[in-house]
């Protein structure tokens, strides 16, 4: 799956974009994997038309991280 990973990681990020994932890798290698099979996933859907750039990337790593807000009421 890795060898496939890069792959189409090659094929669908630009250079920056690219580079972006470079420096996650480095810092955050889960995330940076959570990322990837997302990527993954989007293009095997047939969701991704054209390359991902820097601000496309940034959108959907601000998509991941975002949290749902869980409120609890108590009676």
């Amino acid at each position: 799956m890795d060898t496939e990973l890069r792959k189409i990681m090659s094929q669908v990020l630009t250079p920056d974009a690219s580079k972006r994932l470079g420096t996650i890798k480095a810092t955050k290698p889960d995330f940076a994997m959570q990322l990837q099979v997302y990527i993954l996933q989007l293009f095997q859907q047939g969701m991704i038309r054209g390359n991902i750039n820097d601000e496309m990337l940034k959108s959907i790593i601000n998509k991941i991280m975002t949290k749902p807000s869980w409120n609890i009421k108590r009676k």
